[in-house]
């Protein structure tokens, strides 16, 4: 059970750190540590740059992942982890899925547009591969006053990714702020209980020496009411020895 606990707590604290390396941008490298720090060493450096390049779609880095992206990143890093031939076959199937791998396939699809487009341009982009005689190109794009789209569609994504990861941050500062509240009670009800018992202790001590005050009266008084002088060192030796052995 505890080493569940810890499994779960890990994985909770590997996804947000990756959701806050996301907002100010993570390389390749920064995403191999990332999978290093948190179990994913052995899988191959080509099945790891398979997996960022599935992420990184116009080749800046991860930038700005959120919740599900960093569930489905750890999802691929879990399968990656799971054994030669089913490594081999989920990252087959990653390849192909991947965004870069689309855009490196051949045949009449058009090409993915973003931003207005003029109609030559859209024309040229669309026609078939064989048509052109060339490599598909990528449609240029309008700039607008925050910049090209595909800009500010990253500079958002990069702004999201922050402000979540400045939300985590600040999530899980009020758990700790929490459980620091709830032990200092604890530990102030515990020197609570301390000095009551203390308290008790030093009435009981108090009781004590006066029921020790109080045999020792009658002693004396039992003392002085036996005639024999030998007899009465006998019972004063016996008094001495029974202080000396009570204990304190």
């Amino acid at each position: 059970m505890v080493e569940r606990v810890d499994q779960v707590f890990l994985s909770r604290a590997a996804k947000a750190q990756a959701l806050y390396m996301s907002a100010e941008g993570m390389d390749f490298e920064d995403f191999k540590q990332l999978a290093a720090d948190h179990g994913s060493g052995d899988v191959p450096e080509a099945e790891l740059r398979e997996i960022f390049a599935k992420y990184d779609a116009d080749g800046t880095g991860l930038i700005g992942l959120d919740e599900v992206d960093v569930e489905a990143l750890f999802e691929d890093l879990r399968k990656a982890r799971g054994g030669a031939a089913g490594g081999r076959a989920s990252s087959s199937l990653r390849s192909a899925s991947s965004p870069k791998a689309a855009d490196k396939s051949d045949g009449a699809a058009g090409v993915e547009c973003v931003g207005a487009v003029s109609p030559a341009a859209g024309a040229a982009v669309n026609a078939p591969a064989g048509a052109t005689g060339a490599v598909r190109q990528r449609a240029p794009v309008h700039s607008s006053a925050h910049g090209a789209p595909q800009q500010h569609g990253a500079h958002h994504s990069a702004h999201h990714g922050a402000h979540h990861g400045e939300h985590q941050v600040a999530h899980h500062g009020e758990h700790a702020l929490l459980l620091h509240r709830a032990t200092n009670a604890s530990i102030e009800r515990l020197d609570q209980k301390v000095e009551g018992l203390d308290a008790r202790m030093e009435d009981l001590q108090r009781q004590m020496e006066g029921l020790e005050q109080r045999v020792m009266a009658k002693l004396d008084s039992l003392l002085s009411a036996v005639p024999s002088p030998a007899l009465a060192t006998e019972v004063r030796a016996i008094e001495v020895k029974a202080v000396l052995h009570q204990p304190r």
